[in-house]
């Protein structure tokens, strides 16, 4: 079978010019002014970029919590589509810091759970819409995990967090209980260690 070198062609089109239009703490949103080779242009492609990336990219991390033999998710409540969604726990990159130091660090923010570092486990990358996003997700599993607090919803839109059964997330997954595309990343690919 012959491999795909798709990956290895330069661009279809030209960046001719970048345009910030917008920032917070977090991110940088542009207008790039893109152009083809047949005379195609797009003045103003909307690019939302995370402030720090690594040298892959990698603008955050999303880690799929084991305890017990039980996954843990969280219910966030997302504004941009008004709902409560199941997810487990995720967050930016420090600037400097290695990715497996983030999951440690997000993980214990977010459910005050502790996992040493050999039982982190990659399951890979994600980038959540490369049609806007600058950006991909390291996805990882953290196994046995250890209750270091009690789970306190302190970050703006957290609700209850829940452990799973795997019967019972694959459920969720396949019934559209779950939506957020690092979550059933990485429990698809948990489930199939």
């Amino acid at each position: 079978m012959k491999k795909d070198n798709s990956l290895n062609q330069p661009p279809p089109f030209e960046c001719k010019s970048r345009t910030l239009i917008t920032e917070n703490l977090v991110f940088d949103v542009f207008y790039d002014h893109i152009k083809d080779q047949r005379g195609n242009e797009v003045p103003r492609f909307l690019v939302v970029k995370p402030k720090v990336q690594t040298s892959n990219k990698v603008t955050g991390v999303a880690i799929l919590p084991e305890i017990g033999g039980k996954i843990a998710m969280i219910q966030v409540y997302r504004h941009p589509v008004g709902e409560w969604l199941w997810e487990i726990p995720r967050g930016f990159v420090d600037e400097g810091e290695k990715n497996e130091t983030s999951v440690i660090r997000e993980l214990e923010e977010e459910t005050g759970f502790l996992c040493e570092e050999k039982n982190i486990i990659p399951l890979g990358y994600l980038v959540p819409d490369g049609g806007i996003f600058c950006a991909r997700i390291r996805l990882y599993v953290a196994r046995d995990c250890k209750v270091a607090r009690p789970y306190v919803a302190e970050e703006m839109g957290h609700g209850e967090m829940r452990l799973f059964d795997r019967l019972e997330i694959r459920r969720m997954a396949n019934d559209s209980e779950i939506q957020d595309p690092s979550t059933l990343t990485a429990i698809y690919r948990y489930l199939d260690l």
